[in-house]
C-alpha cells in the first residue's frame, strides 16, 4: 500500500517551497546586494538634520534599518531580526569579516 501518492508529494514540495526562511545567516549579511554592504550605502545617504526634532531623526534612521531588515529576511519581524543580528554579531566569523 502506497501512503504517499504523487499528488501528496507534489503538495509537500509546494509547501516546502512556500515556507519563508526565518533565520538570518551569515551569508545573508555579507551579500553585496542586500547585506551589510548595502546597509552601509543606505546609511551614507542618511543625513542628520540638526534643525529637526531628534525623535524625527531617530525615526528616519529606524525606518532605514527596518527596510533593510525586510530586504534581508522578509518573513520575520524587525524585533526577531534584531535579536538574530545580536547573536550573529558575536560570531567569530562576523567579527573577522567586519573588523576593517
Amino acid at each position: 500500500m502506497q501512503r504517499n501518492s504523487k499528488e501528496d508529494i507534489e503538495q509537500n514540495e509546494k509547501k516546502k517551497a512556500e515556507r519563508v526562511k526565518t533565520r538570518v545567516e551569515i551569508s545573508d549579511l555579507v551579500n553585496e546586494k542586500t547585506g551589510i554592504p548595502h546597509l552601509q550605502n543606505l546609511l551614507k545617504d542618511f543625513l542628520l538634520h540638526q534643525n529637526e526634532d531628534y525623535l524625527q531623526n531617530i525615526s528616519q534612521l529606524l525606518e532605514i534599518y527596518k527596510t533593510w531588515g525586510k530586504n534581508v529576511r522578509p518573513g520575520i519581524s524587525f524585533e526577531q531580526f534584531v535579536a538574530q543580528l545580536y547573536k550573529l554579531g558575536k560570531n567569530e566569523i562576523m567579527c573577522v569579516c567586519f573588523s576593517n
